[in-house]
């Protein structure tokens, strides 16, 4: 997020929202059918390893910002919250979030968790082929 030079105001309070998310959402609908012609980030959204959050219209306050990359996307699953994407890309409001589908790179996360705590803190995570 700190590396969008396109940020020139960063939030200092930690916030959070609810936001539509799912398969069946608007949100989703949206990302699945390639957005709009007038998108040009709509040809990059994979239903495989992304999905999409959040609203069409309304406030700023329920949507991600510039600086918020990375930042988590969480589902209450089994009386439990559970981190279901990272925030990665946006086709700005009043459009949703596009995130990392965690789901897509669980093997991965497992993996690199298990090197790094058996190799402790020394080495670099592999990269993702």
């Amino acid at each position: 997020g700190t590396t969008d030079t396109a940020c020139h105001h960063y939030d200092t309070f930690l916030r959070e929202a609810n936001v539509p998310q799912g398969d069946s959402s608007a949100s989703a609908t949206f990302c699945q059918a390639g957005g709009s012609l007038r998108l040009s980030k709509a040809e990059d959204f994979s239903v495989q390893r992304q999905l999409c959050a959040g609203y069409f219209a309304g406030s700023e306050e329920l949507h991600a910002s510039c600086a918020d990359s990375g930042g988590p996307l969480l589902a209450w699953v089994n009386e439990h919250w559970v981190q279901v994407g990272i925030d990665s890309w946006s086709y700005k409001p009043p459009y949703p979030e596009v995130y990392t589908k965690v789901s897509a790179y669980r093997d991965w996360i497992t993996n690199t968790s298990k090197l790094l705590k058996a190799e402790g803190s020394r080495v670099s995570p592999p990269r993702k082929k």
